[in-house]
């Protein structure tokens, strides 16, 4: 005996061939935005979900470009000359459920406004303290670190999985968090905190290089981040379950519609509006949760089933056929009339074969009395209960004769032989009694949808059906041999 194992096979990377989704790729991401869309078309993947097997007019995604919501991947986005309004990935909370949805935005605007930056210390796996830029977010609901600055860190990670969105509902996936240790640059005070791990936080924080001439800073404040007018990157983000913490008494107010300075635990720190007017983009952070429920709720209704079916053409006229032809005989029993979508006419002769396979079929009861034991109780029980009856059709109308063999199943509960009836052997015009008649859709649920249903109920009822299909198909034969419908 032999045996093998089957192991499911990994995401593929269409681009290094490693492990991971082409959106995940290093490599892929080292390139400018307009080199990524041509190494897209290159490796021949749909431009939307960069997988491969089809391409973006087939793609059946339900995301678009985070950035401008057109039909494709937003790594793959190219930024315009012009102002535009800009979606990027922001702020959730790390203790919040495994979902969550928040996000930051730029928008076009004539009034720049400094988000509080400071430049703060943070601690490797081994120790070693590197100097990092923090940006101070009060509308962020968690603590975010840069994918670059936490592979540099060597930090343990968390597996996760979140999503994090906001401004204009879009969305990206957070895989993982980790926990860090956050020094002041000023003085002995520190932060122990919990970041999710994201590949960009934010653009350059400010917007645009503000003068720093406009403003008049008193000589004893020794800012945080004293080139706060550069747009630099930022490393980590500390949203509002920091941001109140590390608040102390302490404001200056440099002036109408000037920046205020604000003491921290870490230093002070600049925020407002530069007090001009120029051309320039103001960033806007907001954030929302959204419980796990609902995000299951949506995913059920992405993958719903639609209710009703379409019919084809044959399967409304056999509809049509049964409501227009079914009655109740003295029994009970439903009867319908045959559903022939050709005339029986195109029938052929079919006794011969019929006879051939049985007179083959008394041969195996030669060579195995056993099985002849059990074929004549089938036969004899079928007679007893009339499923058929013996009947013999005058030469002149038209019959067909069905070939019948037995099928063995020893571990059967009910019956272990079951005789089967063959319809669609053809007649010598090539057509069989299944060719001529119409085939009706499918009424029954898939079993998988049985299954689901049957654990809901706290009680189930079971029955035989046993000898259900028996007048529904052999004794519905025999008696259109005898020319009457059934």
């Amino acid at each position: 005996m032999c045996s093998k194992s089957f192991v499911s096979s990994g995401p593929i990377c269409a681009l290094c061939k490693q492990s991971h989704y082409l959106s995940k790729c290093d490599h892929f991401h080292k390139l400018a935005p307009p080199d990524r869309l041509a190494k897209a078309k290159e490796l021949k993947v749909c431009i939307n979900c960069l997988s491969k097997g089809h391409f973006v007019n087939q793609c059946n995604s339900t995301f678009t470009c985070r950035l401008c919501g057109s039909k494709h991947h937003t790594s793959l986005h190219i930024k315009s000359k012009e102002p535009s309004v800009e979606q990027l990935p922001a702020f959730s909370h790390a203790e919040i459920p495994d979902r969550s949805r928040t996000i930051s935005a730029f928008s076009s605007n004539t009034t720049q406004v400094l988000l509080p930056t400071a430049i703060g210390k943070i601690m490797d796996s081994t120790g070693k303290l590197y100097k990092i830029r923090i940006l101070l977010d009060s509308g962020s609901q968690s603590n975010f670190i840069k994918s670059s600055l936490y592979k540099k860190l060597k930090l343990p990670v968390q597996s996760i999985n979140a999503s994090i969105s906001g401004l204009a509902q879009a969305s990206s996936l957070v895989h993982s968090k980790c926990d860090v240790e956050v020094h002041a640059n000023q003085s002995p005070f520190k932060l122990q905190l919990s970041c999710l791990v994201l590949d960009e936080i934010t653009g350059s924080v400010p917007g645009i290089c503000v003068d720093l001439k406009h403003f008049k800073i008193p000589d004893n404040i020794r800012l945080l981040d004293p080139s706060f007018g550069e747009p630099n990157d930022i490393n980590i983000l500390l949203g509002a379950s920091t941001f109140f913490n590390i608040l102390c008494i302490g404001q200056v107010r440099l002036g109408s519609n000037l920046p205020v300075l604000q003491k921290t635990r870490f230093g002070w720190v600049v925020s407002g509006p530069v007090g001009y007017h120029q051309d320039s983009r103001v960033q806007c952070h907001l954030s929302c949760t959204e419980e796990l429920p609902d995000q299951l709720n949506k995913f059920w209704e992405l993958e719903h089933y639609p209710s009703t079916k379409a019919l084809s053409s044959e399967e409304k006229a056999c509809e049509s056929h049964y409501l227009q032809n079914t009655k109740r005989n003295s029994d009970g029993r439903f009867v319908v009339s045959i559903p022939f979508k050709a005339p029986v006419e195109l029938l052929g002769d079919s006794y011969k074969i019929a006879e051939k396979r049985f007179l083959s079929l008394e041969k195996r009861f030669q060579l195995n009395p056993r099985l002849y034991e059990q074929y004549s109780r089938f036969m004899k029980e079928y007679e007893e209960l009339e499923h058929m009856t013996e009947t013999v059709p005058h030469s002149s109308e038209v019959c067909f004769y069905l070939p019948h063999h037995g099928v063995l199943k020893e571990d059967s509960l009910t019956t272990k032989l079951r005789v089967v009836f063959n319809g669609s052997m053809p007649s010598t015009t090539g057509h069989s009694l299944n060719s001529l008649q119409m085939v009706g859709p499918v009424i029954q649920q898939d079993l998988f949808s049985i299954l689901i249903r049957f654990r809901r109920h706290r009680y189930a009822v079971s029955a035989d059906i046993e000898k259900m299909y028996r007048p529904l198909a052999e004794s519905f034969a025999t008696r259109f041999m005898a020319g009457n419908s059934y």
